[in-house]
């Protein structure tokens, strides 16, 4: 099982992809949007559903008592949240409320199996870290193929398609909140990979570490939302202000942020060659819409993109519903669409204890990392490949707040995980952390 679950992370994007053109090829076939289908099942949500079956199935097996305890409190508040929508509000929809919490749960076994798995492998953190930069290098450089080359050809999905009319271009995927997490999360420890990496710098590995952060740069400019662009930016800003920083003791970080900066050019120079100029218009009308919208209705609606009163409408919900509601939440089949905003949905959809016994092992993790780091910072200072964990844990937990879907997310919410594993794993206490 662990073999396989090592191989797991390579068939997972491929999951993604196979869902996106799936989905697209059904709404082609259909004149219709793909959530307005009565069927609205994909074939990798039944791999996914299997490989969750595995998950508790090893769970089991090892006898991992810690990830029953935390199973536990979220399954009974869970049901709390059902019942809360049954008695209160008068809403049951069992299938739709499952498969919601279905997500969180897997992306939540993610954390606990694949440490064990981690563990299992007898690797040390350098070299575990380097076993998965490969992987994660070659889950880049697909994902960003998948938008990239459906761009070339006139194919895909519009990132946005609302009264602005369209813009942005996320190719295969579906959620363009969702790719670009996952992509904002992988692209610092992408190019710590590179950058740490001894040796010159067009090996083979290098010279994919390099064309895997230059697509997933140019995919992140070509999706247009604020959080791609800010990922982008903040990325490249950070490394190379720590490059500058410690270009005193060796100028070769400087060499290979201008590698990474330079690959990334010759990538967009291509685009501009293909579509003939035209990305060059499509990237600056997304940069500039956010300010046109907001002067044309609300700074709140140019930044939230209407999460802001689907949000509002939900805390109205869950605080008029007494007591109970507080505790359990209002369930999910009680709202139309989703907040998309992870730390609210938890909130108002699970309430204050199911909230609080769902993110307990992410919180438990992540400060548990930023409190060894922040330890082994006084001794050796902050190394390359944490100081990209920061960034990309950052820049994931800011996603929760804004404008991401991650946690209940197939997507990102695996990758979530992942970068916080992948964190933990050079720290010297690094091992059955999370509780």
């Amino acid at each position: 099982m662990e073999k396989f679950f090592w191989m797991y992370l390579v068939i997972n994007p491929f999951l993604d992809v196979i869902s996106g053109i799936y989905i697209r090829y059904i709404e082609i076939s259909n004149g219709a949007k793909f959530e307005e289908l009565s069927t609205r099942l994909t074939p990798s949500f039944f791999v996914r559903a299997a490989v969750l079956l595995l998950f508790v199935a090893y769970i089991l097996i090892i006898r991992d008592r810690r990830a029953l305890i935390c199973a536990v409190p979220v399954a009974l508040c869970w049901v709390g949240s059902l019942l809360c929508g049954y008695f209160v509000f008068g809403i049951w929809d069992i299938f739709r409320d499952f498969r919601y919490m279905a997500n969180f749960v897997s992306n939540l076994a993610v954390l606990f199996v694949y440490e064990r798995v981690f563990e299992a492998s007898g690797e040390s953190g350098e070299s575990l870290r380097d076993r998965l930069d490969k992987i994660i290098c070659l889950t880049l450089i697909l994902y960003s193929a998948a938008i990239v080359v459906p761009y070339v050809f006139g194919i895909g999905y519009s990132t946005y398609t609302d009264r602005f009319g369209f813009r942005g271009a996320r190719g295969f995927f579906y959620s363009g909140n969702d790719i670009t997490a996952a992509l904002m999360l992988l692209l610092p420890i992408s190019c710590a990979a590179f950058m740490k990496a001894p040796g010159k710098l067009m090996t083979g590995w290098g010279t994919a570490h390099i064309l895997a952060s230059a697509l997933a740069m140019n995919s992140l400019c070509l999706i247009g939302t604020k959080t791609a662009f800010i990922a982008v930016g903040a990325t490249l800003l950070l490394f190379g202000i720590h490059a500058a920083v410690t270009a005193g003791r060796s100028p070769e970080p400087l060499k290979r942020i201008g590698a990474l900066a330079l690959g990334t050019g010759v990538v967009f120079a291509v685009l501009v060659v293909v579509s003939k100029g035209e990305v060059v218009g499509m990237i600056y009308n997304s940069l500039l819409m956010p300010g046109s919208i907001a002067a044309a209705e609300d700074a709140s609606t140019a930044i939230f993109s209407g999460r802001l009163s689907k949000m509002l409408a939900a805390l109205n919900t869950w605080r008029g519903g007494g007591f109970f509601v507080w505790l359990f939440g209002t369930g999910r089949a009680l709202h139309e669409k989703n907040i998309e905003m992870d730390v609210f949905e938890l909130l108002f959809y699970y309430g204050l204890l199911g909230g609080a016994a769902a993110v307990w092992p992410y919180l438990k993790l992540g400060f548990g990392y930023v409190t060894s780091l922040v330890k082994g910072i006084r001794v050796r200072g902050i190394p390359l490949v944490s100081f990209a964990c920061v960034v990309s844990l950052v820049l994931g937990a800011s996603y929760l707040f804004l404008a991401g879907h991650v946690l209940f997310s197939a997507t990102s919410g695996f990758y979530f995980s992942l970068a916080l594993l992948y964190s933990a794993s050079g720290e010297e206490k690094y091992g059955r952390t999370l509780l």
